[in-house]
């Protein structure tokens, strides 16, 4: 089978549990729906399934995309046996799973977007109450969400450079034997002359993820500033002094670091 036949294939393949796993989930849909509707509240169901939909093509599309283009730059970057449509075809699954899970963050989506001000703000951030009720948990899921993209990106492509190097590792080259009769010895295993194969782009690649890597760190300790008025520390759940004099500063210089 050629190929491009096997990657129909694959395609097909997953197309048809798909499918099949939509139908059960259609059913079920179908059912709930009957139910609010005989309730008067077939709106509300509207609602909460369009963010779903949203949040599902939203995420996988995203992740998708971002993957496949990385992975498009390491294979000009690096010579590779691996096949682009065979990857694609196991990108696409994975994609569907990330947009399965994003998908229930529904309800944190839907109140982000409809939320609606408290006129209070906070002595120490001077946020207004909405922010931590509404705003935080969804920059927080939005955060594990590119967060995921990005780690399960840098493994895929630095898997991609190195997997060489992996098959080497494990399955060491056997040079011909000379005489007839004579066995050949396996070639020890040198680590940097195999590292030295790898393109100095792919490097700065590799760094690039990394990098990303580090600013959604950033990002997170910086969102962990606002924990502090969740803060269970002290007698009463909230910011204290311990908080506000030690715990602020420590975030901020991590954020930075």
């Amino acid at each position: 089978m050629s190929g491009i036949g096997k990657f129909l294939r694959s395609i097909g393949i997953a197309l048809v549990l798909f499918v099949l796993f939509a139908m059960t989930k259609v059913v079920s849909l179908y059912t709930d729906y009957l139910w609010f509707d005989a309730l008067g509240f077939a709106p509300i169901f509207m609602r909460s399934l369009t963010a779903k939909l949203l949040l599902f093509f939203a995420a996988g599309l995203f992740f998708f995309v971002f993957v496949m283009v990385n992975l498009s730059i390491a294979s000009r970057l690096q010579k590779s046996k691996w096949s682009l449509k065979k990857m694609s075809s196991f990108m696409l699954v994975l994609s569907l799973f990330v947009g399965i899970f994003s998908a229930r963050g529904w309800l944190t989506f839907l109140q982000y977007v409809n939320q609606v001000s408290f006129n209070i703000k906070d002595p120490i951030l001077f946020k207004d109450v909405a922010f931590y009720v509404f705003s935080l948990p969804f920059f927080l899921f939005v955060w594990k969400f590119l967060f995921g993209c990005v780690v399960l990106t840098l493994i895929m492509v630095a898997f991609f450079y190195l997997q060489e190097i992996i098959k080497k590792l494990f399955i060491p080259d056997r040079p011909e034997p000379i005489e007839v009769g004579v066995k050949g010895t396996f070639k020890p295993f040198d680590f940097k002359k195999q590292l030295a194969t790898i393109t100095n782009k792919a490097m700065v690649h590799v760094a690039i993820l990394g990098s990303l890597l580090f600013f959604l760190l950033a990002v997170k300790q910086y969102l962990a500033r606002f924990s502090v008025m969740y803060s269970e520390n002290g007698i009463v759940v909230g910011a204290g002094y311990t908080d506000v004099t030690i715990f602020l500063p420590v975030v901020k210089f991590l954020m930075v670091f």
